[in-house]
């Protein structure tokens, strides 16, 4: 198996692990693991750039955009939905009805950036 954190990215970054992502990414998407290993080491970023206001719009993003966008990489919006039924119990400690009493959808439940 590869390295998860190649040498030449320990020095400049500190990495966090959260739910095994990084095992993850390296066996089951080595192509997009070595993408984004190349657009951490080509990346840079200077004091200046760190003072700069503007939010998503200063050069930082701007810079990652033109490492990884020729690769085909976009910024995507994803939403979705929340489809909630209400069944009835058949009794007092029996099983639940298999038809639902009521179903309402939460509207944009899950809404944000990827």
């Amino acid at each position: 198996m590869k390295s998860k954190y190649p040498v030449s990215l320990m020095d400049r970054y500190e990495f966090h692990d959260y739910g095994h992502a990084a095992e993850i990414l390296v066996s089951s998407f080595p192509q997009q693991w070595d993408e984004i290993v190349m657009a951490l080491d080509a990346f840079s970023m200077t004091t200046s750039d760190l003072k700069k206001a503007g939010g998503n719009e200063t050069d930082i993003p701007k810079k990652f955009d033109a490492i990884l966008y020729p690769k085909g990489w976009r910024e995507i919006k994803i939403t979705g939905d929340l489809l909630v039924k209400l069944y009835p119990r058949k009794g007092k400690k029996g099983s639940f009805s298999s038809v639902p009493v009521e179903q309402k959808t939460i509207e944009g439940w899950i809404d944000g950036i990827i």
